[in-house]
């Protein structure tokens, strides 16, 4: 029972609920990452709300557990509360099938603007031993990025494409099968 005259869906998806952001492939979209053009707006939030239809787009609210790593950013048309480049490297892999398939996520980390600094405070904060295995293959594979001597590792081994289950080799350093 809200009404806008906005017509930037960025903007209206990104203030329905507050606080929230815009992340997954709406993010990517918006970075410039995907080819994809898109007919569902994602939303991070801390709670399940029921998607929403509105000009023709479906917004989709995907619940995460801490809402950080984001900013607003101005626009002529309002405000948008969007990912930070770092946060949305994480979010792609906690929430994968919010970005379609692996290829997606991959361009992610090929295309982003990534701080160490950042990567290590958000890695840190979300403290999910899977993740930092998942993040911190992909950043050395990609960007150069040697994130191995801030995080201490255990026995266990987790697949890099959560999509599917086979694996041809094993990265021993990350302890992820590829």
């Amino acid at each position: 029972n809200r009404y806008t005259v906005q017509k930037d869906i960025l903007v209206i998806a990104s203030n329905l609920k507050v606080p929230s952001y815009i992340s997954f492939w709406s993010a990517s979209s918006y970075y410039g990452f995907t080819e994809q053009v898109l007919n569902s707006i994602y939303v991070a939030c801390t709670r399940k709300i029921k998607p929403i239809m509105f000009e023709g787009y479906k917004i989709k609210f995907i619940e995460v557990k801490d809402l950080f790593g984001y900013q607003k950013i101005r626009t002529e048309q309002g405000e948008i509360f969007m990912v930070d480049q770092e946060k949305l490297l994480m979010d792609c892999l906690l929430h994968f099938k919010e970005m379609g398939n692996f290829d997606e996520i991959e361009k992610v980390f090929q295309k982003a603007e990534i701080s160490r600094e950042k990567s290590i405070e958000y890695l840190k904060k979300i403290n999910n031993l899977s993740l930092i295995k998942r993040v911190g293959y992909l950043l050395e594979k990609y960007k150069g990025i040697d994130l191995s001597k801030y995080f201490k590792m255990d026995r266990n081994y987790v697949y890099l494409n959560q999509f599917s289950k086979k694996y041809k080799y094993i990265n021993p350093k990350w302890r992820v099968y590829l």
